[in-house]
C-alpha cells in the first residue's frame, strides 16, 4: 500500500494569526466593515469612530516594529490618519460624523488592508500591540483624571 501523498503543510509563526482570523474573522470584520459603514452612512457613534482610530493605532503600532511592515505605518500615518483627523475635526464643529466621498474610499479600504496586513503578521505582533494601545489609554486616562 502506498503512503497518502498528501502532506500536512508545516506551519510558519505566521499561521496563528491567519487561523484566529481565519476562525473569528466574520465577527472582526463584520464590526470592522460596519463601523465605517456606519460613519459613511451618517448614523455613527463615537464608538464606531473608536473601532476605527483603535485599528489606525494597532496597524502603526505593529508597522514600526520592522522595516518589513514599515510600509502599514506609512500608510496609517500619511493617508488613514488625515481622514480621521478631519472626521475629528468636523465632528467637534458640528457634532456629526461624516465623510466626503474620497474619505468614504480610503475608509472603506483601509478595512480591506488591515484584514489582509493581520492575515499575514504573527499573533504575538496583534497581541502586543494591543496591550501597548491600551497601555497609553490607560496613561491618557490617568493624566486626564488627573
Amino acid at each position: 500500500m502506498r503512503k497518502s501523498a498528501k502532506r500536512i503543510p508545516k506551519l510558519t509563526p505566521k499561521a496563528p494569526m491567519l487561523i484566529m482570523r481565519g476562525l473569528v474573522n466574520d465577527r472582526h470584520e463584520l464590526r470592522e466593515r460596519m463601523a465605517v459603514q456606519a460613519i459613511v452612512s451618517g448614523w455613527a457613534t463615537p464608538e464606531h469612530f473608536r473601532t476605527i482610530a483603535d485599528m489606525q493605532s494597532v496597524m502603526l503600532l505593529a508597522g514600526s516594529t520592522e522595516p518589513s511592515r514599515k510600509w502599514a505605518y506609512d500608510y496609517c500615518a500619511d493617508v488613514v490618519g488625515p481622514v480621521l483627523k478631519k472626521i475629528s475635526d468636523r465632528f467637534e464643529n458640528r457634532k456629526v460624523i461624516s465623510v466626503t466621498t474620497g474619505e468614504r474610499k480610503i475608509l472603506g479600504e483601509f478595512v480591506t488592508r488591515y484584514r489582509e496586513f493581520w492575515l499575514r503578521q504573527p499573533m504575538e505582533l496583534y497581541e502586543a500591540a494591543c496591550v501597548a494601545l491600551t497601555e497609553h489609554y490607560s496613561k491618557m486616562f490617568e493624566k486626564e483624571a488627573a
